[in-house]
């Protein structure tokens, strides 16, 4: 089992033994790191992994960005199912399954989405490699008319199924398919309660 997953799926509750393997995850290789991350948020299960990312203080060194905004928001919650990041999640967790994963760059750029949103579209990226950066900037050239065409013509995204093959090799139309879906169902699903959330930080 690798330090991450074994890290999150750990139920021991958050104590100073934990300290050591917590620095450990700070001398993981970028590729491993990917690796590793990958395989938490591409499988259909990304939001309760940033929630126990979150509950035994990983967060704060894999994504400081998603950590800060997430306690932030917590000061004035009970839960956090109504964050934007967590519905955004969610969503995209609906979509994907063991048998039908995603492609790291579907996550990293729903992530760099959230925080484009909260202006700072550099934090979501903080291990993602080069390479990796410019295929999330590739998925979002177009993205916006994408989006502008789903709000346009109701029931698009549902018009054809997901082509997870071309999803899970990492073709961007595809990703960017899935990403527009994400993001369309969060706004028609509850666009007030989101623009409250985003206006909350400022």
């Amino acid at each position: 089992m690798t330090t991450l997953r074994r890290l999150a799926d750990s139920s021991r509750p958050p104590s100073h033994a934990l300290i050591p393997q917590l620095r450990s995850v700070v001398s993981i290789f970028l590729a491993r790191l990917m690796l590793e991350m990958n395989s938490m948020l591409s499988y259909g299960a990304a939001e309760s992994t940033i929630r126990l990312l979150t509950k035994y203080g990983l967060l704060d060194i894999l994504l400081p960005f998603q950590a800060a905004y997430i306690s932030d928001q917590m000061k004035v919650r009970s839960s956090d199912r109504d964050l934007m990041l967590m519905k955004l999640l969610a969503n995209m967790d609906k979509l994907l399954s063991v048998n039908r994963p995603g492609h790291r760059i579907l996550w990293l750029a729903l992530l760099a989405f959230h925080s484009a949103l909260i202006n700072s579209p550099q934090d979501a990226q903080v291990f993602a490699s080069y390479t990796d950066r410019l295929r999330v900037l590739r998925i979002f050239e177009g993205l916006d008319s994408d989006l502008a065409s789903y709000e346009q013509k109701t029931g698009v995204c549902g018009s054809r199924g997901i082509d997870y093959k071309s999803l899970k090799d990492g073709d961007p139309d595809e990703i960017r398919f899935v990403l527009g879906k994400v993001i369309m169902d969060i706004m028609n699903e509850d666009l007030p309660s989101s623009v409250t959330d985003l206006t909350d930080r400022n």
